[in-house]
């Protein structure tokens, strides 16, 4: 996954260089196979072939692309598609082990209740929806309270663009995976719902996992918060990504 999102990222950023600009062209694109490419590691054997035969065929048109503008960078971005397109080809379903707990409780046939799991002896809950993304939205005013009045303080001051991007550009890049990784931003902290590692709930994702995780978030949006049914770990596409869970403390 991470994989292919460098590549979206290269594809990205040529087209904006010597391609028409279509911005909105490239991101359906993005979101399109990075939401198959998930779908398809979820199990479902014919959206993986789609993504094989997808991957293949913008491997080979950024390869002729490449020779027909003399830009060998174009070489970069083919060598990253065939790499996830010999990734989908070997790819097998994930599968979720049960801990000695659940073991237990399966031979006793005593399910765990909706929502909970138990990892390395301590019993844990998923957030609802609804409160990921109240999570979400509060972070999302704050930024936008922090701007405005910015923007107020500032008034006609010369450099007022100036700090209002650098302001923006921080809060985008910095805000979000920093209190992730070390703390909990204030929307998690208000509705009480923290991210975690994976296979190791009571530790925290490493930095490069959350920013891997806030750039697939800003690419899919709502469309990633709703595949969190899709699988019973409440994980959505960018919590794949980032190789996270989303726990109620």
């Amino acid at each position: 996954m991470s994989l292919l999102l460098l590549a979206e990222m290269f594809f990205f950023f040529k087209v904006m260089q010597v391609g028409n600009g279509d911005v909105s062209g490239v991101i359906f694109k993005s979101v399109l196979i990075v939401a198959l490419f998930f779908f398809a590691y979820r199990g479902m054997n014919w959206i993986r072939w789609i993504v094989i035969v997808l991957l293949s065929l913008l491997a080979l048109a950024c390869l002729l692309a490449g020779y027909a503008n003399s830009d060998w960078s174009f070489v970069i971005i083919t060598i990253c598609y065939g790499i996830c397109a010999a990734q989908a080809y070997r790819m097998k379903p994930a599968v979720t082990s049960l801990t000695s707990e659940e073991a237990v409780a399966a031979e006793k046939n005593e399910p765990l209740p909706p929502g909970t799991f138990i990892a390395q002896g301590i019993e844990y809950t998923y957030p609802t929806l609804l409160r990921r993304f109240a999570a979400v939205a509060l972070d999302a005013w704050l930024g936008w309270f922090l701007m405005i009045i910015t923007m107020v303080i500032l008034d006609d001051h010369e450099s007022r663009s100036t700090i209002m991007i650098t302001l923006a550009a921080t809060l985008l890049l910095g805000y979000d995976p920093l209190l992730t990784t070390y703390s909990a931003t204030l929307g998690q902290r208000l509705m009480k719902i923290r991210v975690r590692a994976y296979h190791d709930p009571s530790q925290r994702i490493p930095l490069w996992r959350a920013y891997a995780r806030i750039v697939v978030k800003f690419f899919l949006g709502t469309i990633s918060f709703f595949t969190i049914h899709s699988n019973v770990e409440h994980r959505a596409i960018h919590d794949f990504a980032g190789e996270s869970v989303v726990i109620n403390v």
